[in-house]
């Protein structure tokens, strides 16, 4: 699957997955197989860009904690990019 807003690519090895969903603001990153720098975009419904930050992965599985702030229950779409590619993940929150 190839999406052209997103830059989404097909990653056979490399998982990305956000604990809880749903969730209140507050969640863990779970980056598998995604390394070197991973570069973490969240979009709103609208597809508008809320937040742009970077982590980084030497190898193997990492956890990264975000909280989001000011912002209105809905759902949200969080892009992570690392050197394997890019995966997307839809997050829900709810306060």
């Amino acid at each position: 699957m190839v999406c052209s807003f997103y830059g989404i690519d097909e990653l056979t090895d490399a998982d990305f997955s956000v604990v809880p969903n749903p969730n209140n603001g507050q969640m863990t990153l779970n980056f598998d197989n995604l390394t070197g720098k991973i570069n973490v975009k969240v979009y709103d419904m609208k597809g508008a860009l809320i937040d742009d930050f970077q982590t980084y992965n030497n190898a193997g599985p990492s956890t990264y904690t975000y909280q989001m702030r000011n912002r209105a229950d809905g759902i949200y779409y969080f892009v992570a990019t690392g050197k394997e590619g890019t995966i997307a993940k839809k997050v829900i929150i709810r306060r």
